[in-house]
């Protein structure tokens, strides 16, 4: 159960290890860094992402025609972009869904300041699911007598703006031309818009991400309808998550969404999860306008700038150029 020997160079080498079962095997892959004695060639620099960042930031705004994934109906929905400018190569794209009374650019300096450090930010605004601030949602069942159809709802519209969106990134006719990287995709939601990370969490083979933000959001299992036996239409949330990549964000003071509603998503996670307490954030001051509330001890600009220091922290830990 050793790995023993003295090393002859410096540098990163990876390897597979076999854990074996009974019949059954499992590979455990190992990255190992080897330094100097002296340390000399580590690097000290504690990388921050709180401050704007080299790239300046290009933001439209459009409306996209989609198919819900979830329950088949059209959608037509306005999608923000804000992405790095010359950034010479396809870049990592976070899909991005908004709370229950935000709007889909009620976000829009929280998501340059995650663009400015090289990522592309989408965020749909979906009023079909459930309520914003500027409007009344489309579907009132969803939005009103089964809150947790609404978070299916706007997983399966994100996954479908997803879809639209790499089909223009490889159409060479079109603006976003190789403008996102299929390879590196990530999804954030805010509140309810969290609770639709959750319902994708557990189809994430199917969708291609590579990591799941969670700010403030619903835990999916608060929900009995989404408990065996499972009450139609919604699907089965089960009790583990599967293993991805998660970055799990709760605000100290949350005035919305008060323990246990997101404090225990961490609780059950399994695979690279990590839990953070924005201690003095409230629910609200991430965005750009709304009022706090809960007891806020830290100002919105302290607060998003953490959060989005998080968050472009966590994508480039996991993705993959």
């Amino acid at each position: 159960g050793l790995v023993a020997g003295t090393p002859s160079e410096t540098g990163s080498f990876n390897a597979t290890f076999n854990a074996r079962t009974g019949n059954t095997t499992y590979p455990l892959r190992l990255e190992v860094t080897i330094y100097r004695a002296d340390e000399k060639d580590q690097n000290r620099a504690t990388p921050s992402f709180l401050t704007t960042g080299p790239y300046g930031v290009e933001t439209n705004s459009f409306l996209m025609d989609l198919t819900n994934t979830f329950d088949n109906r059209a959608v037509r929905t306005r999608v923000r972009i804000a992405r790095p400018r010359n950034l010479g190569r396809p870049a990592p794209l976070l899909l991005f869904h908004r709370g229950r009374g935000f709007d889909e650019d009620s976000y829009t300096r929280f998501h340059e300041l995650i663009a400015s450090h090289g990522i592309a930010v989408a965020s749909v605004e979906d009023a079909y699911s459930f309520a914003g601030s500027s409007f009344s949602a489309e579907n009132s069942f969803y939005d009103w007598n089964r809150a947790e159809l609404g978070m299916f709802s706007a997983s399966g519209v994100v996954e479908a703006m997803s879809d639209a969106l790499i089909n223009r990134s490889n159409d060479p006719s079109d603006m976003y031309f190789l403008a996102f990287d299929a390879e590196n995709l990530f999804m954030a939601g805010h509140s309810r818009g969290g609770g639709a990370v959750h319902a994708s969490h557990h189809r994430n083979f199917e969708l291609r991400l590579k990591g799941l933000i969670y700010l403030m959001a619903f835990d999916m299992r608060y929900f009995s309808e989404v408990r065996a036996p499972v009450s139609a239409p919604a699907d089965e949330i089960p009790t583990a998550q599967p293993r991805l990549p998660s970055l799990i964000i709760t605000a100290e003071n949350d005035g919305d969404l008060t323990y246990p509603i997101c404090d225990q998503l961490i609780d059950r996670a399994s695979g690279p999860t990590t839990q953070v307490t924005l201690y003095g954030g409230v629910h609200n001051l991430i965005s750009d306008s709304h009022q706090a509330e809960g007891n806020a001890k830290i100002t919105r600009q302290q607060e998003t700038s953490r959060v989005a220091d998080w968050i472009v922290c966590f994508v480039k830990r996991w993705a993959t150029s």
